[in-house]
């Protein structure tokens, strides 16, 4: 039985045309745009009851930093990156 011929693969081109065809099923693309945000009044878990504590966050290093609560500012921000689909 002889041995198949090695066809040359191109994996560049086919990297290519892979993300192509990937981007062709996303909606238009718009330039970034930031908004500010209300906060979420009632959010929404899977859960019976919000998320406290998550394993990846638990294995994140901690500094100790002085006034931590009162140096935190929570901002709520929409991130646009895609034209909707309405």
């Amino acid at each position: 039985m002889e041995k198949a011929e090695s066809i040359p693969i191109d994996a560049e081109k086919i990297r290519c045309e892979f993300f192509n065809f990937l981007r062709s099923k996303r909606s238009e693309e718009v330039p970034l745009t930031v908004e500010h945000a209300q906060p979420v009044l009632n959010p929404l878990y899977q859960d019976d009851k919000p998320p406290t504590n998550s394993e990846a966050m638990e294995s994140c290093p901690k500094a100790n930093v002085e006034n931590f609560k009162k140096l935190l500012k929570e901002e709520n921000l929409y991130l646009y990156t895609e034209v909707s689909r309405s």
